[in-house]
């Protein structure tokens, strides 16, 4: 596993997160254009986590405690869903296989789809609740976060966290005063990072 590649994919992504929360419209911010009943979970149990996109079939792939809802993006129409899960964290999509894969803490495992069919294709055992699912283009491996160092984790949670808890032009966060401060403490992860790998 090249934790160096995770690590900044996941800070790029933060990145990327606080500069369109930064970058929104400035009179008012987002704002509902539609809304789409997805019917409720089956079990009655309402649990939502992660989505995933498919941009060239316009499909929005939804964890729903034990089932993954695939939806038109447009339309918001049901195409279907995987069921018979446990319960559904992460999804990731590699649409050059026509893959799919969630993970499902409560089996603690990885589930294998096909991208045409919905169908279940395989099951992976993972060590313990897997939860965010990455698929890395580069290695071309789908990484757990459990994949990452637990320091690492932690400084990685931290990291989201503070982009989660931001308010609307708040510029102090639990952790860091700025940007720069934030920057600073990935530059030194990096760097120990980088220490560990040369020992």
């Amino acid at each position: 596993m090249n934790v160096p590649k995770l690590f900044l994919a996941l800070c790029g992504a933060a990145a990327l997160c606080g500069s369109l929360l930064r970058a929104g419209p400035t009179g008012g911010g987002y704002r509902l254009i539609a809304k789409y009943d997805l019917g409720a979970a089956p079990g009655g149990k309402e649990y939502w986590d992660y989505m995933a996109f498919d941009p060239s079939a316009r499909r929005l792939y939804i964890s729903h405690n034990t089932e993954v809802k695939v939806v038109e993006a447009d339309t918001g129409k049901i195409v279907g869903s995987i069921a018979d899960l446990k319960r559904v964290h992460g999804i990731a999509l590699i649409p050059q296989l026509a893959k799919g894969f969630i993970s499902d803490g409560g089996a603690d495992e990885a589930v294998v789809f096909d991208f045409k069919t919905l169908q279940v294709r395989g099951h992976i055992k993972t060590d313990g609740n897997p939860d965010c699912i990455i698929y890395d283009t580069a290695s071309k491996h789908i990484h757990d976060v459990h994949d990452v160092q637990p320091e690492f984790r932690a400084e990685i949670e931290h990291f989201f966290q503070v982009y989660k808890d931001l308010e609307r032009h708040k510029t102090e966060t639990r952790g860091f005063g700025n940007r720069a401060e934030a920057e600073d403490k990935i530059a030194e992860a990096r760097a120990r990072l980088a220490d560990r790998q040369s020992q």
